[in-house]
């Protein structure tokens, strides 16, 4: 293998050039191992697109995401069930694959790439609010940072309280552990197993080793400390308040999606057949109010339809579920009716939309130490990782570090949640980030010219219970076109309280002993509406949220569950879309209220009681 250019390769006799072009091919071997084209399902889409799909499906899914991965391969159990899965998406990118790329695969063709509207937020951006969301087997939990945070009880009693029976803590709590393979021992045998298990198939774990030690990090949880907020084991546990590494759906060093962990597995069964590149335009159903099949459109060119026998659960997600629902007919009769499309079913689909809100707040440390600072050095981490399956990018940082606190009363739990990333002097992923999230020119500028002199820390403060909600609508009857998303941050006189507790308690941090010790100041961005007031000002915060408030992809809500006397439900507890037999909805969309976490693992538990549903209610209906 000739890899050297003539004037390089002149200098050698031979041998040398030998030894450098096998390391090059094995670093390339190594590459293409880590995520090999037949480790994923086959694509069925070119044996549809040649044989038809003339017989019908016991079931269709809607996507191949969080919640729709594992709908599907727990219905295709049943060998006497025939399970046809569409998923918009390919195969993960490599890059999908690597913990610490993980911002890497937003803006691609892996994402889709939805823009929100909003009038509070979002004016430092110069694309605006961007909503990424993942394309692709996996979906969204192929480009999130793969953090596993489930919620606590007060918001699944909540849920049951709205009138969703069996949506209870306690209730959702063995649906969690029935899909969860935590390889914590420790955490699977405390309280004799009542939190956690090791039985599943989503592998679980910590990012990191225990005892690795990181002074940025410390900085963070030592000021929490001194602000009264004690090291904790375990959120998913009974308490709720502190600072924690949290674990993730990593092993070995790899994201492990519902793809991977559900779908990989059940590859082989003869009865389920999964279909790349397959974007559904509408759910067909009849006039006695039957959903009948689904209309897709293969790779861009070949329209086919798929016919159902008994169900079709739609998994498309918070954003394209309720799309799908109103290009079918099933959405709100004011809207549809503006759109010209035939209404099957008057419901408020769109509507209650939720998000969880950030305002990221950047802190310099160790300036007066810049000479003495180690810069990244990401020739030694490929290698690392490529090689010998270690090193910085097995890992996300520490993104794992998380804290929760209560800025308002003593309930014992949150209201604000923080997330902390850690950006080394010169740090290339320090302008990754900047690019992709797309910050205005001069903060980018900023950021970066302070980064040539010290190491950095990020937090994402993050408003955990919001009470604005937003809405999604149709653009128009063109299934390829984006809806439009109205996400109304800060519509309600509350969230700015909370988020403003929030950013005022991170930004407190700085007067405390640890961060005085390591030279860890609060950095005020460009932003010169803002500057022109005192920095510790409500005023002042108030300015800094506007500027740059965004998303922290948690998009729910937008096809709610709740009864039939609830005017904004779209499905009840059971996941049936009200009105319309044979349709069920199951991902993110359907949470009534959004939990006070990240929402990938719950949307995982919704897919687990989705299928449960399904196999209780056939086999109940087998038995008459």
């Amino acid at each position: 293998m000739d890899v050297l250019n003539p004037s390089c390769a002149a200098q050698s006799v031979g041998p040398a050039n030998q030894l450098f072009g096998l390391l090059v091919q094995t670093i390339l071997a190594a590459q293409c191992a880590i995520s090999p084209k037949d480790m994923w399902p086959k694509d069925y889409g070119p044996t549809a697109v040649e044989q038809g799909l003339n017989e019908p499906f016991d079931f269709i899914v809607v996507g191949a995401g969080s919640a729709g991965s594992v709908v599907a391969s727990r219905l295709s159990e049943n060998p006497n069930w025939k399970v046809l899965l569409l998923e918009a998406g390919g195969d993960p990118p490599i890059e999908s694959e690597v913990p610490q790329l993980f911002f890497t695969v937003q803006r691609s063709k892996h994402d889709w790439q939805f823009t929100a509207q909003t009038k509070n937020g979002c004016r430092n951006y110069k694309d605006g609010c961007l909503w990424p969301r993942g394309k692709m087997l996996g979906g969204s939990h192929g480009i999130n940072a793969m953090i596993y945070l489930r919620g606590n009880r007060r918001d699944y009693d909540n849920w049951r309280d709205l009138g969703n029976p069996t949506w209870g803590y306690d209730d959702v709590l063995k649906y969690f552990l029935k899909s969860e393979q935590n390889f914590d021992a420790d955490f699977v045998k405390h309280k004799n197993g009542k939190h956690h298990s090791d039985q599943g198939m989503l592998k679980v774990g910590h990012y990191r080793l225990k005892n690795d030690s990181n002074t940025i990090e410390d900085c963070f949880v030592d000021a929490g400390k001194e602000a009264g907020y004690d090291s904790i084991m375990d959120f998913n546990s009974d308490i709720h308040l502190g600072y924690t590494r949290v674990q993730g759906t990593v092993y070995n060093g790899r994201r492990q999606t519902t793809a991977k962990s559900f779908l990989v597995p059940a590859k082989d069964r003869p009865n389920l057949y999964i279909i790349k590149h397959a974007h559904a335009t509408k759910i067909n159903i009849d006039d006695n109010a039957k959903a009948t099949g689904v209309e897709f459109v293969y790779n861009g060119e070949e329209k086919l339809i798929a016919k159902v026998k008994k169900e079709i659960v739609v998994s498309a997600g918070a954003l394209s579920s309720p799309h799908l629902l109103m290009l079918s007919g099933i959405g709100p009769e004011k809207h549809l009716k503006e759109m010209k499309i035939p209404l099957k079913k008057n419901l408020a689909v769109g509507k209650n939309l939720q998000d969880h809100m950030i305002v990221p707040m950047f802190f310099s440390f160790h300036r007066s130490k810049s000479d003495s600072l180690t810069s990244e050095n990401p020739l030694k981490n490929t290698i690392d990782f490529y090689l010998y399956n270690k090193g910085e990018y097995t890992n996300v940082g520490i993104t794992d570090l998380v804290g929760y606190i209560n800025t308002v009363n003593g309930t014992g739990y949150p209201d604000i949640e923080l997330h902390h990333f850690e950006f080394k002097k010169e740090s290339l992923g320090l302008k990754t980030y900047l690019e992709i999230v797309g910050f205005g020119d001069e903060v980018q500028k900023a950021l970066i010219e302070e980064n040539k002199y010290s190491e950095m820390g990020m937090v994402f403060v993050v408003l955990l219970n919001p009470k604005s909600k937003g809405r999604i609508m149709l653009k128009s009857i063109d299934p390829f076109e984006k809806p439009h998303i109205f996400a109304n941050y800060l519509n309600e006189k509350e969230d700015w309280q909370i988020a403003l507790n929030g950013v005022k308690y991170q930004y407190n941090q700085v007067k405390s002993n640890v961060f005085k010790e390591h030279d860890g100041t609060f950095m005020q961005l460009p932003l010169a509406e803002c500057n022109k007031l005192p920095v510790e000002s409500d005023e002042y915060f108030k300015c800094y949220i506007d500027y740059m408030a965004t998303t922290v992809y948690h998009p729910v809500g937008t096809c709610k569950m709740g009864p039939n006397s609830d005017k904004k439900a779209v499905v009840d507890s059971r996941l049936r879309v009200h009105g319309i037999e044979n349709l069920r909805v199951a991902d993110a969309s359907i949470m009534p209220v959004i939990v006070s976490s990240n929402t990938n693992a719950p949307t995982i538990m919704i897919g687990e009681k989705c299928s449960a549903f399904i196999k209780e209610d056939f086999a109940a209906h087998d038995e008459l």
